[in-house]
């Protein structure tokens, strides 16, 4: 699920939604910094840097409701941790992608 409404809507009873909205905001401006972070560390196969940067996506995302990039970035996390550097690269490729559609899914909230 690309945004999980229910997280967004527990969040919103949470914090307000102002607050949602501006974490939101915060996620797009930042998240294609994070992701090109994670691409350089990729293709470098750096998996100290790579699960860093993966662990900074997974939670910006799983904390919104971004299950699908929380998700992959977990993943990401997961085999650098086990020193699956190769993998770990290669599921980068599709991050930027993923992370596209859920933009544009933000946008038609």
């Amino acid at each position: 699920m690309l945004v999980n409404s229910d997280t967004l809507k527990t969040l919103e009873e949470t914090v307000g939604q102002e607050t949602v909205q501006e974490l939101v905001d915060l996620y797009v401006d930042t998240s294609p910094e994070v992701i090109a972070q994670l691409e350089t560390f990729a293709d470098e196969k750096n998996s100290q840097q790579m699960a860093f940067w993966s662990h900074r996506l997974k939670g910006s995302s799983g904390t919104l409701g971004f299950d699908d990039i929380h998700e992959l970035s977990k993943n990401i996390e997961k085999l650098c941790l086990e020193n699956k550097v190769d993998e770990a690269a290669a599921l980068c490729t599709k991050v930027r992608p993923l992370y596209q559609q859920t933009e544009q899914a933000i946008k038609n909230l």
